[in-house]
């Protein structure tokens, strides 16, 4: 209580207190005191500073798409093309991230990249996903293009791509082939928004995506099933997925379609 005293004096927001107080209260109780009283903080669901922040037109994202590198392109791409979590390229640590066996419809033979069928399924393993379960989304012939110029760009560098590479990779050389931080991740989408001439942060990017999956949902093209399963949030499909272990060739087609 007299931290968040102390962070409320400070001019601190209610909920960057809120965020700090939940680790030490975590901490407390790992060393066997816990709080029970419940700790009052004022204004802690405010977003103050997401308060003026809207997602972008198409015709934005496409400025900033052409202004990143051939990675922040695919990265930028995957995220606002298929909705997946800054986090699912790349882990807190660097550790894990999207690989290409996660893209099942995707070839790399000799230099070349291919797609067997678009939108091309795209896996969100357990490991990457938020909520601990595994779901799959789409990324559609865009995304794929950028994808595809990235990765025969490392192929030209010489790297050796197998089912195990990740598919986002540190730029330097001598780090190729191993996995990216989210931060690191979030540091060069948030440059080609800011070349772009925008301050948005590079979450709006899913944001896009869930935004053109509602105007979808409205126009009568997608079931909010869909919609739910592709942002990897739980729902019906979810339920399906998990407990089958996939879903029938004609939902996957519906799907795509």
């Amino acid at each position: 209580m007299d931290i968040v005293t102390t962070m409320q004096k400070e001019g601190k927001q209610g909920g960057y207190i809120s965020s700090c107080i939940k680790p030490l209260k975590n901490w407390l109780e790992f060393n066997d005191v816990k709080i029970t009283q419940r700790i009052k903080i004022e204004g802690q669901d405010d977003t103050p500073t997401l308060a003026d922040e809207r997602t972008p037109t198409p015709d934005e994202l496409r400025a900033i798409l052409h202004a990143g590198d051939l990675r922040a392109k695919a990265a930028s791409g995957i995220i606002s093309f298929s909705g997946v979590r800054l986090e699912v390229l790349g882990d807190y640590l660097g550790n894990d991230g999207l690989k290409v066996k996660d893209f099942p419809e995707m070839t790399i033979k000799g230099d070349t990249v291919s797609f067997h069928e678009t939108p091309t399924l795209l896996n969100v393993r357990k490991t990457l996903s938020k909520n601990g379960k595994q779901f799959f989304t789409f990324l559609c012939d865009e995304g794929c293009d950028y994808l595809k110029q990235y990765l025969e760009w490392r192929l030209r560098r010489m790297e050796k791509l197998n089912p195990e590479s990740p598919i986002m990779t540190p730029s330097h050389e001598h780090l190729a082939g191993a996995h990216i931080r989210t931060t690191n991740i979030s540091d060069f989408i948030r440059k080609a928004i800011r070349d772009a001439g925008f301050r948005w942060r590079p979450y709006v990017l899913r944001r896009y995506f869930e935004t053109r999956l509602m105007i979808a949902e409205s126009d009568g093209l997608i079931i909010r099933d869909y919609r739910t399963f592709w942002m990897g949030h739980n729902g019906d499909i979810e339920q399906t997925y998990t407990l089958n272990k996939g879903l029938s060739r004609d939902i996957l087609d519906k799907m795509r379609e």
